[in-house]
């Protein structure tokens, strides 16, 4: 009996390891490709330091959905979209300057 509760419990910390790196492995995809389509493809994509932003973005691990969001917001600042939108799995995440800022 003690066996198989060590044996489920192993199990289940493996699973989560695994998923918690696929998981990870995704998100860092996905900010990956945005950046990759804003450099390439933004009417504002002239405007921007794209070394520095690479070192912004990419100099630490994209986790979580937070992290997603902090690094999207990134490229967005950076481009000056004021109005940029990204739809993640359903979910709208949306970048805008804190109030009181001018453009």
């Amino acid at each position: 009996m003690k066996l198989k509760l060590a044996l489920i419990i192993f199990l289940s910390f493996v699973v989560c390891t695994v998923w918690g790196q696929q998981n990870e492995v995704i998100l860092q995809s996905v900010v990956q490709d945005i950046y990759n389509k804003a450099k390439r493809y933004s009417l504002y994509r002239k405007s921007v330091d794209w070394d520095i932003l690479h070192e912004k973005i990419f100099s630490t691990s994209i986790n979580t959905r937070a992290d997603l969001e902090k690094k999207v917001g990134l490229i967005f600042e950076a481009l000056g979209d004021k109005h940029a939108m990204l739809l993640f799995n359903g979910k709208r995440i949306v970048y805008a300057k804190p109030p009181g800022l001018l453009y």
